[in-house]
Protein backbone atom coordinates (compact mmCIF):
# COMPACT_ATOMS: atom_id res chain seq x y z
CA UNK A 1 0.00 0.00 0.00
CA UNK A 2 1.10 3.37 -0.60
CA UNK A 3 0.77 6.01 1.87
CA UNK A 4 -1.55 8.76 0.84
CA UNK A 5 -2.13 12.21 3.12
CA UNK A 6 -5.11 13.08 5.31
CA UNK A 7 -5.84 9.94 7.07
CA UNK A 8 -6.01 7.40 3.85
CA UNK A 9 -3.96 5.24 2.34
CA UNK A 10 -3.88 3.65 -1.31
CA UNK A 11 -4.51 -0.08 -1.93
CA UNK A 12 -5.11 -1.58 -5.08
CA UNK A 13 -6.04 1.82 -7.02
CA UNK A 14 -8.52 2.52 -4.01
CA UNK A 15 -8.33 5.29 -1.53
CA UNK A 16 -9.13 3.44 2.07
CA UNK A 17 -9.09 4.81 5.31
CA UNK A 18 -6.40 4.01 7.67
CA UNK A 19 -6.30 1.66 10.58
CA UNK A 20 -6.13 3.62 13.33
CA UNK A 21 -5.55 1.88 16.86
CA UNK A 22 -9.45 2.19 18.93
CA UNK A 23 -9.51 2.40 22.69
CA UNK A 24 -12.00 0.07 23.93
CA UNK A 25 -13.30 0.67 27.92
CA UNK A 26 -12.23 -2.59 30.18
CA UNK A 27 -15.96 -3.67 30.39
CA UNK A 28 -15.80 -5.14 26.85
CA UNK A 29 -12.34 -6.81 27.68
CA UNK A 30 -14.10 -9.76 28.39
CA UNK A 31 -17.47 -10.32 27.54
CA UNK A 32 -18.33 -14.59 27.83
CA UNK A 33 -21.25 -15.69 25.66
CA UNK A 34 -23.11 -16.83 28.21
CA UNK A 35 -24.23 -19.85 25.90
CA UNK A 36 -20.87 -21.09 25.51
CA UNK A 37 -19.21 -19.76 28.57
CA UNK A 38 -18.48 -22.98 31.42
CA UNK A 39 -17.10 -22.59 35.16
CA UNK A 40 -13.72 -23.14 35.87
CA UNK A 41 -14.35 -24.64 39.49
CA UNK A 42 -10.85 -25.95 40.26
CA UNK A 43 -9.30 -22.75 38.36
CA UNK A 44 -11.65 -20.55 40.81
CA UNK A 45 -11.02 -22.23 43.88
CA UNK A 46 -7.44 -21.28 42.74
CA UNK A 47 -7.92 -17.84 42.47
CA UNK A 48 -9.76 -18.16 45.57
CA UNK A 49 -6.78 -19.00 47.86
CA UNK A 50 -4.53 -17.29 46.21
CA UNK A 51 -6.60 -13.77 46.62
CA UNK A 52 -7.07 -15.09 50.31
CA UNK A 53 -3.24 -15.41 50.92
CA UNK A 54 -2.70 -12.59 49.53
CA UNK A 55 -5.02 -10.72 51.95
CA UNK A 56 -3.66 -12.31 54.89
CA UNK A 57 -0.18 -11.43 53.65
CA UNK A 58 -1.22 -7.73 53.01
CA UNK A 59 -3.20 -7.81 56.57
CA UNK A 60 -0.30 -8.84 58.39
CA UNK A 61 2.33 -6.04 56.70
CA UNK A 62 -0.24 -3.60 57.64
CA UNK A 63 0.46 -4.71 61.15
CA UNK A 64 3.86 -4.49 60.76
CA UNK A 65 3.70 -1.60 59.22
CA UNK A 66 1.78 0.54 62.29
CA UNK A 67 3.86 -1.68 65.07
CA UNK A 68 7.12 0.50 63.60
CA UNK A 69 5.53 3.54 64.57
CA UNK A 70 6.26 4.85 68.16
CA UNK A 71 2.37 5.40 69.02
CA UNK A 72 0.18 3.78 71.51
CA UNK A 73 -2.28 1.84 68.85
CA UNK A 74 -5.31 1.53 71.48
CA UNK A 75 -7.09 4.66 69.71
CA UNK A 76 -6.10 3.92 66.46
CA UNK A 77 -7.12 0.51 65.62
CA UNK A 78 -10.30 -0.90 67.13
CA UNK A 79 -13.35 -2.41 66.50
CA UNK A 80 -15.42 1.61 66.08
CA UNK A 81 -12.42 3.62 65.43
CA UNK A 82 -9.81 2.53 62.61
CA UNK A 83 -6.58 3.69 61.07
CA UNK A 84 -5.69 1.68 57.81
CA UNK A 85 -2.62 1.95 55.63
CA UNK A 86 -4.65 3.39 52.36
CA UNK A 87 -5.95 6.04 54.92
CA UNK A 88 -2.76 6.70 56.46
CA UNK A 89 -1.46 7.14 52.68
CA UNK A 90 -4.53 9.71 51.63
CA UNK A 91 -3.79 11.84 54.61
CA UNK A 92 0.36 12.37 53.85
CA UNK A 93 -0.01 12.44 50.21
CA UNK A 94 -2.93 14.96 50.48
CA UNK A 95 -2.68 17.02 53.70
CA UNK A 96 1.46 16.71 54.51
CA UNK A 97 3.51 19.90 53.98
CA UNK A 98 6.38 17.76 51.85
CA UNK A 99 3.62 16.74 49.55
CA UNK A 100 2.95 19.20 46.79
CA UNK A 101 0.42 16.95 45.15
CA UNK A 102 -2.72 18.77 45.89
CA UNK A 103 -1.41 22.50 46.95
CA UNK A 104 -4.96 23.87 47.54
CA UNK A 105 -5.81 21.47 50.44
CA UNK A 106 -5.26 22.09 54.00
CA UNK A 107 -1.85 20.86 55.03
CA UNK A 108 -0.47 19.89 58.13
CA UNK A 109 2.90 21.24 59.10
CA UNK A 110 3.69 18.66 62.08
CA UNK A 111 5.58 15.38 62.13
CA UNK A 112 3.82 12.86 61.31
CA UNK A 113 4.17 10.89 64.10
CA UNK A 114 2.30 14.02 66.16
CA UNK A 115 -0.56 13.79 63.18
CA UNK A 116 -0.69 10.22 64.50
CA UNK A 117 -1.47 10.97 68.20
CA UNK A 118 -4.05 14.02 66.80
CA UNK A 119 -5.56 11.24 65.09
CA UNK A 120 -5.73 8.71 67.75
CA UNK A 121 -6.51 11.54 70.45
CA UNK A 122 -9.46 12.21 68.36
CA UNK A 123 -11.08 9.03 69.34
CA UNK A 124 -12.33 10.49 72.27
CA UNK A 125 -14.80 13.45 70.76
CA UNK A 126 -18.13 12.93 70.09
CA UNK A 127 -18.83 11.98 66.43
CA UNK A 128 -21.05 14.38 64.67
CA UNK A 129 -22.93 13.20 61.16
CA UNK A 130 -22.30 15.22 58.06
CA UNK A 131 -23.13 14.10 54.42
CA UNK A 132 -24.71 10.84 54.14
CA UNK A 133 -22.87 8.29 56.17
CA UNK A 134 -20.25 9.60 57.19
CA UNK A 135 -19.07 11.61 60.56
CA UNK A 136 -16.66 14.26 61.48
CA UNK A 137 -14.58 14.98 65.01
CA UNK A 138 -13.16 17.98 65.21
CA UNK A 139 -10.56 18.80 67.77
CA UNK A 140 -9.03 21.83 68.80
CA UNK A 141 -5.17 21.75 69.61
CA UNK A 142 -3.24 23.96 72.12
CA UNK A 143 -0.28 24.80 69.19
CA UNK A 144 -1.36 25.40 65.48
CA UNK A 145 -0.86 22.12 63.42
CA UNK A 146 -0.71 23.31 60.06
CA UNK A 147 -3.28 25.42 57.51
CA UNK A 148 -6.58 25.07 56.27
CA UNK A 149 -7.58 25.43 52.51
CA UNK A 150 -7.62 29.04 52.76
CA UNK A 151 -3.93 28.94 53.81
CA UNK A 152 -4.66 30.19 57.41
CA UNK A 153 -2.69 28.98 60.15
CA UNK A 154 -5.03 26.45 62.27
CA UNK A 155 -5.20 24.35 65.61
CA UNK A 156 -8.24 22.90 64.50
CA UNK A 157 -8.13 19.09 63.64
CA UNK A 158 -11.04 17.36 61.74
CA UNK A 159 -11.32 13.58 61.03
CA UNK A 160 -13.62 12.03 59.15
CA UNK A 161 -14.88 8.49 59.58
CA UNK A 162 -17.85 5.95 58.47
CA UNK A 163 -20.74 5.14 59.94
CA UNK A 164 -18.67 1.77 60.78
CA UNK A 165 -15.59 4.19 62.16
CA UNK A 166 -13.20 3.96 59.43
CA UNK A 167 -11.11 6.80 59.17
CA UNK A 168 -11.56 8.39 56.04
CA UNK A 169 -9.17 11.24 56.11
CA UNK A 170 -7.89 13.66 58.58
CA UNK A 171 -6.41 17.25 58.22
CA UNK A 172 -6.24 20.72 59.59
CA UNK A 173 -9.17 22.63 59.79
CA UNK A 174 -13.43 22.31 59.53
CA UNK A 175 -15.27 20.57 56.76
CA UNK A 176 -17.71 23.48 56.99
CA UNK A 177 -16.94 26.88 56.79
CA UNK A 178 -18.97 28.06 60.39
Amino acid sequence: MVRRGRGYECGRGLLVPRLRLVRVPCQFYFMPDTNTFHFNEAEWIKLLFTLADTQEWINRMNKDLFRQIPVSKKGLISNDYYLSVTAVAHIIIRHYYKMNRYPHASKFNIPVIDILYLIRDAYFVTPVPIDGNLFQRTMETATPIGYDKYGIETNILSVITDAGGKIITAYPGKVLDE
